[in-house]
C-alpha cells in the first residue's frame, strides 16, 4: 500500500459547531494541519471509533494512538491531538458578583 493511501477519505471533514469559518481561518492551525483535518478528518473518527480498520501501519499507529497505547508521534496523530484538545477544552466562566453585606449597624436596627 502506499503512504497516499493511507487515511483515504471521500469527503471533506467541516466542524462548523467548533470552526464555523474553518479550520485554516480558527486559528488554531497551521495551514498544513487545516488540510490534514480537512482531507482526512472522517477517516481520524472513523479509526478512533474503531468503525474503520487499519489499512497500513501508518492506520495501526494512529489507532494505537487513539486508543492511548502511545504518544502522538506522526503528523497525522499530532494534528488528531491537536484538533481533539480544541473540541474538548473546558472553558471556564468567571463573573463577579456584589454581596450586600449586611453591617451590624443594621442588624440591630431589625430587634427594636
Amino acid at each position: 500500500m502506499q503512504l497516499d493511501d493511507a487515511f483515504k477519505s471521500d469527503k471533506r471533514f467541516r466542524d462548523p459547531k467548533n470552526f464555523p469559518y474553518g479550520f485554516a481561518r480558527s486559528g488554531e492551525f497551521t495551514r498544513e494541519q487545516a488540510q490534514l483535518i480537512e482531507n482526512h478528518g472522517y477517516a481520524y473518527i472513523e479509526l478512533a471509533s474503531g468503525a474503520r480498520a487499519p489499512l497500513c501501519d501508518q492506520e495501526q499507529a494512529f489507532m494505537a494512538f487513539c486508543q492511548g497505547d502511545k504518544d502522538a508521534e506522526s503528523l497525522h496523530e499530532r494534528t488528531w491531538k491537536r484538533y481533539q484538545d480544541k473540541v474538548n477544552r473546558k472553558i471556564n466562566c468567571y463573573t463577579l458578583a456584589s454581596i450586600p453585606s449586611v453591617s451590624d449597624d443594621d442588624a440591630s436596627d431589625d430587634d427594636d
